[in-house]
């Protein structure tokens, strides 16, 4: 697996709540501003990572259903009064060569204020997956790309969690076709459950 330098692309720097986004590329975009990721944080903080890969069998109203129960888990978690940084990998496998291509994606800082319907799409739009990891495919410099991210390519297979370790996620959501977890079909005791394994509560 091809690992490339992590960076924070600081968009809209006036924006009181801020706009970041982590990609694995290697190349920066052209009149981007990007820096390091700081790794120190004040506190506690909780590393959520969601998987955001699904193949095209995947009802988009599964996605929304789980993206829907991992919001709630990340505004329960925050109104707890921990701070929760959470991230969003996209990753493919390619079947020729086996390589495996990721994004990684910082959806919301700890040092920010959380957005719930920034959040929300991120995590329960089918578009984020479809039209947005798809294009930064298109325009990475993954070398499989050149021929997955076209017309009829597939894009990859959807892979695991591959960023786990390299975050240090407290919670990791690994993919829909997994059937790993309860998100979907118990939305309240995935919450509660993840929420005192965390002892956030009793």
């Amino acid at each position: 697996m091809e690992n490339l330098p992590v960076y924070k692309l600081v968009i809209d720097d006036s924006d009181e709540l801020g706009v970041e986004f982590v990609a694995l590329v290697d190349q920066p975009e052209h009149m981007m501003d990007y820096v390091m990721v700081p790794a120190g944080r004040m506190g506690r903080v909780v590393r959520v990572l969601v998987n955001g890969s699904a193949s095209c069998r995947v009802d988009p109203e599964r996605i929304l259903q789980r993206g829907t129960v991992v919001t709630a888990l990340i505004d329960l978690m925050s109104k707890l009064g921990v701070g929760v940084e959470v991230w969003l990998e996209s990753a493919s496998r390619d079947g020729r060569s086996g390589d495996i291509g990721t994004q990684l994606t910082m959806l919301h800082s700890s040092e920010q204020r959380l957005d719930v319907d920034n959040l929300m799409f991120a995590l329960a739009h089918p578009s984020m997956l479809r039209r947005i990891g798809f294009s930064v495919m298109e325009r990475s410099g993954w070398k499989p790309a050149k021929y997955l991210a076209v017309e009829g390519g597939g894009y990859g297979q959807p892979h695991s969690l591959t960023q786990g370790n390299r975050i240090q996620a407290d919670v990791c959501i690994d993919r829909l076709e997994l059937g790993v977890g309860n998100e979907i079909e118990d939305g309240v005791a995935f919450v509660m459950s993840t929420v005192r394994g965390l002892d956030l509560m009793k």
